[in-house]
């Protein structure tokens, strides 16, 4: 490079002066050289400007300038990797606990169905057994009673209710109003009304074809069964065989 400026500076000449002995150039000619002179020149100052800028790099290992660049790009690309990676576990995580979320609440639903349906049979249970022996043990024909166990206007007025007075529990099968509240007894406002009362005094008088026809005596409501106590034991009948609450029944007409 050096040798090419070498070249060129010393093909100059004083303004006019072809550096060709006394052959002159022509118009043309000279206008050829003066471009290759300012090519030269330009290229020079460029040249220059290269070596200035190699200086900043003596005594440096030019090997080791590019392993460290290599090894910054390196770490680079890495990090880089790495955050995608990161980034796409923490959206795996996202969406696995969103799923086991999902799983969790539909099992929970599942249960809280389960459980309301038991809970619904298990009424069911109670208010049938509560019926049966009551209607037993208030003269209905045998043949009638599933047919009215299955009258919704009879069943309707009866509900399992989850009570608490005083500390005291009081749940039970309770003959209810339009409200849904425990209906009380017509003599005594602090006891609710009997489920055995509420048939022989309401649903004979509704249904009358369906009991044996008994003979009035005493008040005229409760036939010969003489004076009540504290209503039906449902409770404890309803743990009793079907034979022990027929026994029940017939001795305590």
């Amino acid at each position: 490079m050096r040798f090419l400026n070498r070249y060129f500076y010393s093909a100059e000449t004083t303004e006019g002066d072809t550096g060709s002995g006394d052959v002159p150039l022509g118009e043309k000619g000279q206008k050829a050289l003066e471009a290759e002179k300012a090519k030269a020149r330009e290229l020079a100052k460029k040249t220059k400007e290269l070596e200035d800028k190699l200086k900043a790099f003596d005594g440096l290992d030019l090997t080791a300038v590019q392993e460290a660049i290599e090894f910054q790009r390196t770490a680079k690309l890495e990090q880089a990797e790495k955050e995608k990676n990161t980034e796409e576990a923490r959206r795996l995580e996202r969406e696995q606990a969103a799923a086991e979320k999902k799983r969790l609440q539909a099992e929970k639903e599942a249960a809280d169905n389960k459980a309301k349906s038991a809970m619904a049979m298990l009424t069911e249970t109670r208010i049938d057994a509560a019926i049966a022996l009551n209607l037993s043990s208030t003269g209905i024909k045998p043949q009638y009673t599933n047919l009215l166990t299955k009258d919704t206007a009879f069943r309707s007025q009866l509900a399992y209710l989850t009570r608490a007075e005083d500390g005291v529990d009081s749940d039970g099968v309770y003959v209810v109003d339009k409200s849904g509240d425990p209906r009380y007894h017509p003599d005594d406002r602090n006891k609710y009304l009997p489920i055995d009362l509420w048939i022989e005094t309401e649903v004979i008088k509704t249904y009358p074809d369906m009991f044996v026809a008994r003979v009035a005596t005493g008040d005229g409501l409760r036939g010969n069964r003489g004076k009540r106590g504290g209503g039906i034991p449902t409770d404890e009948l309803s743990k009793m065989t079907p034979i022990q609450r027929a026994e029940w029944a017939r001795k305590n007409r």
